[in-house]
């Protein structure tokens, strides 16, 4: 199961986010590497962070874009892979925009 466990952001252009997933059994005695895939598009996914870790943090995310997330489980030395996981949707909201027409009213 991948979860997005929390945003971080500031009042910045960007943000990131922390994944986290279930860990899987080792097939044998080589450790098992978790590739997490991102992208824009659901079911297209343009990025990809290797990891052995069952958490992993996403920077740089865009304000106002949609991000799509899976992870695989593999094990390398063996040339084994599995299925993606379920999707992921995330979204960092834009901020609202900016007042324009400022000005002093006399009472």
């Amino acid at each position: 199961m991948l979860v997005c466990l929390g945003v971080y952001a500031a009042n910045t252009p960007t943000s990131t986010i922390r994944l986290a997933w279930n860990a899987v059994p080792p097939i044998d005695s080589n450790p098992i590497t978790y590739n997490i895939y991102q992208g824009t598009n659901s079911g297209i996914y343009s990025t990809n962070f290797p990891t052995t870790n069952t958490t992993l943090s996403v920077s740089n995310l865009v304000r106002g874009t949609t991000y799509y997330f899976v992870v695989t489980a593999s094990d390398v030395p063996a040339g084994l892979t599995s299925a993606y996981s379920s999707e992921v949707t995330y979204m960092f909201l834009k901020a609202p925009a900016t007042p324009t027409g400022v000005r002093a009213i006399a009472p």
